[in-house]
């Protein structure tokens, strides 16, 4: 579908959902931020519940998903999905429900585990990328 997730949770993210959910669910999903954010031993990390409610939204509406058969009609969907959350408990489950399909069989000596590896993979692919860059500079000005 050439569907991309940040097409809609990039903005989503960036304005803590305001202008994208109605003012009561908003003010919910901001409850929950601040008090997990608040929190020093949160788990996985303190702004993990925007990723939460994201992929709870997501599951929410994966039947609908499904049966996008373009980017614009799945966007469209989410975008729907999220303006249509009028009941601040719904914003409250979809949240829970998220946080225990992500996180709830992993601890987190694993969850650290497997940020470790991404950053070292990351790390590895910007070196490739910086030497990259480096010998197509040296090739354009030789």
């Amino acid at each position: 579908l050439g569907f991309q997730l940040g097409s809609v949770f990039y903005r989503a993210f960036m304005h803590l959902f305001a202008r994208m959910m109605p003012t009561a669910s908003v003010f919910r999903l901001w409850d929950i931020l601040i008090a997990e954010s608040s929190n020093p031993n949160a788990f996985p990390h303190a702004r993990h519940p925007l990723i939460d409610f994201a992929f709870g939204v997501l599951q929410s509406g994966r039947a609908a998903l499904l049966k996008a058969e373009s980017a614009a009609e799945a966007q469209d969907q989410v975008l729907t999905l999220l303006a249509y959350t009028t009941e601040p408990e719904v914003v409250s489950s979809l949240t829970a429900e998220g946080n225990d399909l992500l996180w709830g069989g992993f601890t987190r000596s694993q969850v650290l585990k497997l940020w470790q590896q991404g950053t070292e993979v990351y790390d590895r692919f910007y070196e490739q990328y910086a030497a990259q860059n480096e010998a197509l500079q040296d090739l354009a000005h030789s």
